[in-house]
Parts: C-alpha cells; sequence; structure tokens
C-alpha cells in the first residue's frame, strides 16, 4: 500500500489496514509553479495568504479570527487574503461577514495560485481537518514563504518541522505566532 506520509501510515495502521507492506512517498510540487519571489514593497506592512478549498475544516474562520484579534497597531499594518475555490458557499458568506471591517480580502476560484503564495510574507494555515500531507504548507515552503499552521503530525512531518506550529484550534497562539512574524522580518526570511 502506499501512502503520502508517515503520519498517514499510521493512521490506516491504528484503523485496522494490515497490508504486507507500506511504502511511504510524499507528494511532490510543481517548482516551476512554486517558487521564491520576493514582493517589491516598501513600509512595514505585512501580506499573509491562506490558500486552500473554501470550507469550515480549512479553519479560514480562525485566520481571519486570530487577524481581527490583533491590536490595532498590528492590524493597520496586516492584510490576510483568503484565497481559494469555494466549497461551501454559505461559509464563504459567514466568512465575509466575519471580515466585514477587518484587513481581510477574498480571491474565489483563482486559476493561478501560486501567486499569492509569492505576494505573501507568510502563509497560515490553520486546518483542522486531519492533513494527510500538507500542501499549502509545501507549496508555501517552495515559495520561500513562513508557515504558521495548527499542529499535527502530518503538516509537522510535510515541513520537516520547519514554521511555527501552534496547538490546532488555539487562535490567541496563532494571533501570537503573527505578531511575533511581524515584529521580527529577519525571522521571517529565515
Amino acid at each position: 500500500l502506499i501512502t503520502v506520509s508517515d503520519s498517514a501510515r499510521k493512521s490506516l495502521e491504528e484503523a485496522g489496514l494490515k497490508p504486507r507492506s507500506f511504502h511511504v512517498i510524499h507528494n511532490g510540487v510543481d517548482l516551476e509553479q512554486f517558487q521564491p519571489f520576493v514582493p517589491d514593497r516598501e513600509g512595514d506592512e505585512v501580506h499573509f495568504a491562506y490558500p486552500s478549498r473554501i470550507l469550515p475544516g480549512k479553519g479560514q474562520h480562525l485566520a481571519i479570527d486570530a487577524v481581527a484579534r490583533l491590536p490595532r497597531r498590528y492590524k493597520q499594518r496586516a492584510t490576510l487574503t483568503v484565497v481559494g475555490s469555494v466549497v461551501d458557499s454559505i461559509f464563504f458568506d459567514q466568512l465575509k461577514v466575519q471580515a466585514h471591517e477587518q484587513p481581510v480580502r477574498f480571491a474565489t476560484d483563482v486559476v493561478e495560485i501560486a501567486s499569492y503564495y509569492q505576494q505573501a510574507d507568510v502563509v497560515l494555515f490553520p486546518t483542522l481537518l486531519e492533513e494527510g500531507f500538507g500542501f499549502t504548507a509545501v507549496e508555501a515552503m517552495a515559495c520561500g514563504k513562513p508557515v504558521i499552521y495548527f499542529e499535527q503530525a502530518a503538516v509537522r512531518e510535510a515541513t520537516g518541522g520547519l514554521g511555527i506550529g501552534v496547538p490546532r484550534g488555539d487562535v490567541d497562539a496563532m494571533r501570537d505566532a503573527i505578531r511575533e512574524l511581524m515584529d521580527d522580518p529577519q525571522r521571517r526570511e529565515q
């Protein structure tokens, strides 16, 4: 049986699947499409992006909440772009209400998503779903962007432990990690 991560293999074993052997072959990323790019910006504004399918399990509402909880002086320098295809239109309508008067933009059903990673300074990945791999995190890293993610084994494995993992569902911890990277441009680059 072939699976995309050691974490997925362990989950399958715990569910009772006992093939003769498991092989882990990690997913790849198209490095011609997802490659580093440094936006040409002046000032101290920090752009965040969350590229993913838009549905409740992906946690876009938690990314918006983390940005909304920033102190005013941070919020004035932050922009979050939620980008991806809308899977749940009711949830998307709720996100638009939640984002009212917050530094949040939406880009839906885009053809080319790599540019959103490249234009970001930091990528957020607060998924609540039990990910098998964590494409969002790996695509961000391929673009040279730091990732703040909700801690889980598959995402930690896919990123090699890089980025900032915060406890799953802990919006205050995500807000604090956002502030930390806003305060430290050198750490963002690192």
